[in-house]
Order: structure tokens, then C-alpha cells, then sequence
């Protein structure tokens, strides 16, 4: 029997990334797949530069915001690259990765409000580095084989860093925190340094108490070199 073949429209719809913005809360959520998104507020008061793409080639969207109070990044899982910089809004910063081997770079900014990010299963790397956070800061790497590079991050609040299963590696350098913060690991061969301190240890720190099962982490620097490609396309 001869007739018309129809096809749901929605088995031909393929997810794709979006931006939001409503009362003050910029909202970027991922499709799942491989997320490229770049956050820059050029250091104006409330003032963001969303780009974002999904794998190298792909059409870049970017798209300019004003008054924006807080920023909620969401992507979804798949091998993500997050950059963060220059932003000054009077709110907070939060990132949910999700699974696979993420990537996250926190620049330059100040926030009035609190820092969090959980990066979920898979091996990921989070680097901050010159930032002011007038609330907490809250770091979840999951399980995997995880780094945190934490330079010159001041946050009023306390630090909470914590490390799944896997070989996690931290290095923290002229950091200001609230005492009681704590760097944490949860099996694996772990290796947390403070360099505010005169020596690497891990004992009981100045500001951050150190707890981890001290032993030679298993690091390799392609792992690390990959993340810092990812974000570069040709």
C-alpha cells in the first residue's frame, strides 16, 4: 500500500547549548556533549561576554549581557572546557561539569557571593588563579584522576576541596581563607602541597587543614598538556 511516510519532527531535533537570563541570573546549560564556553566580564561591574561551541570547527555563538548578578554553568557531562575570567558581579559562581574529563579556568574576578564547583566523574583540572570571593568556596573533583592548581584566591568564607577516588594531586599558593578550611582526598594515592608554607607537608597547615593518605600521586603531564589543548582550536 502506497501512502506518506512522516517523520516525527522531534526525532531530528538535536540538543544543542543555550544561554539564559532572568532577574539577575546568567544560566549557560550544555548539551551533553563536548561544551566549549568562555565567561569574560573585561572587569566591568555586572557586564558578561558568553562564547561558546561544541567541538573544534563548530559555529561559535557569543552573546553580551548587562546587569548580571549571578552565573549558574551546567554542561551536562562529555569532555568540557570552562574559562572563566575578569568577571565583577555582585553574586555568585556556579559550575556542575558533570561526567567526563573537564576542564575549568577561574581568572581574575571578583564575586560577592560564593564560588562552587563540582566536576564529577572523570579525570578532570580545575586552575584559579588571582580571584576575590567575598563568600565560600566549594570544590568537588569526583572520582578520577583530578589536579586543582589554587593560586592567590582570596575568599572570606571557608575553603571546602574535596577529592574522590583516584590519584588527586592539589597545589595551593598565596591563598587568604577562613580558618577551618580543608583540603580533603578519599583514597587513591594523594598528594596536596600549601606553598604558603616554607615546605611542601601534609600536616595540619596555617588556615587549611590537609587530609589525605600522603603518597606519591601518579601524575602524568600529557594528562595535564591535554586539558590546556583542549581549549585551543585550530
Amino acid at each position: 500500500m502506497n501512502g506518506l511516510m512522516v517523520e516525527r519532527l522531534e526525532d531530528r531535533i538535536l540538543l544543542a547549548a543555550s544561554v539564559s537570563f532572568q532577574s539577575g541570573t546568567l544560566s549557560f546549560t550544555g548539551d551533553g556533549g563536548v561544551d566549549h564556553v568562555s565567561i569574560d566580564g573585561w572587569g566591568e561591574p555586572g557586564l558578561v561576554r558568553v562564547a561558546y561551541h561544541g567541538p573544534c570547527g563548530s559555529e561559535q555563538t557569543i552573546e553580551f549581557y548587562e546587569n548580571v548578578n549571578n552565573i549558574v554553568i551546567n554542561t551536562k557531562g562529555g569532555a568540557d572546557f570552562v574559562h572563566i575570567a575578569s568577571l565583577d558581579i555582585s553574586g555568585s559562581v556556579t559550575v556542575n561539569t558533570g561526567g567526563g574529563n573537564d576542564y575549568l579556568g577561574f581568572f581574575e574576578s571578583s564575586i560577592g557571593g560564593s564560588f562552587s564547583a563540582k566536576m564529577g566523574g572523570g579525570s578532570d583540572f580545575l586552575t584559579t588563579a588571582n580571584n576575590l570571593i567575598a563568600g565560600t568556596a566549594s570544590i568537588n573533583m569526583g572520582g578520577g584522576l583530578d589536579g586543582v592548581d589554587y593560586y592567590n584566591t582570596d575568599s572570606v568564607g571557608k575553603l571546602t576541596m574535596k577529592f574522590g577516588g583516584g590519584n588527586d594531586h592539589a597545589l595551593l599558593l598565596f591563598n587568604d581563607v577562613a580558618e577551618g578550611s580543608v583540603v580533603s582526598g578519599d583514597g587513591g594515592k594523594d598528594l596536596f602541597f600549601d606553598l604558603d608554607e616554607p615546605l611542601p607537608t601534609t600536616t595540619s597547615l596555617v588556615k587549611i587543614e590537609v587530609q589525605t593518605h600522603s603518597a606519591t600521586p601518579e601524575i602524568d603531564d600529557l594528562w595535564y598538556n591535554d586539558f590546556l589543548k583542549r581549549g585551543i582550536c585550530d
